[in-house]
């Protein structure tokens, strides 16, 4: 298991210090969060249609403005305050049930994100097997997101 972890934690700091590629994981993340066009108009929602959609546009935000904050290479004392926030803004998406879905989005889509995203902020903190705990729970929860993301 040690193995597993110091395999890990190694690729996903190489990661965080290579600007070029944290960009292309970036761009691919974001790719899969694209929610489908809404074919409705907002003026023929009721109120509580209106407060989900407006809760899964949340949830999409915060794992975006999260995704985007870790594009700086976390360095001093603010970046360790950043990424506590980076952190619990993480939570939410990566709690979402398994089998629904999330402005059109499956949710094991928008979890596996949150749990990759999770992995490296735990990886910046130096928490080595959370972060493997979160990037094996990333793969678990959509096989198919970290199968995108190669191609």
């Amino acid at each position: 298991m040690d193995s597993l972890i110091a395999f890990l934690h190694h690729h996903l700091r190489a990661l965080l210090a290579d600007p070029a590629a944290l960009h292309a994981t970036r761009r691919r993340c974001l790719a899969l969060l694209t929610p489908p066009l809404r074919h409705h108009c907002r003026n023929n929602l009721s109120g509580a249609q209106e407060e989900e959609e407006n809760e899964d546009d949340a949830v999409l935000a915060a794992l975006h403005s999260s995704i985007d904050a870790l594009l700086p290479s976390p360095v001093d004392g603010a970046a360790a305050v950043c990424l506590a926030g980076v952190e619990e803004a993480l939570q939410a998406p990566a709690l979402l049930p398994e089998h629904g879905e999330t402005a059109g989005l499956d949710n094991r889509r928008v979890a596996a994100c949150a749990y990759f995203y999770l992995a490296l902020v735990r990886c910046a903190q130096g928490d080595a097997w959370q972060m493997s705990m979160d990037l094996l729970q990333a793969v678990a929860v959509c096989p198919a997101a970290v199968a995108t993301a190669r191609e």
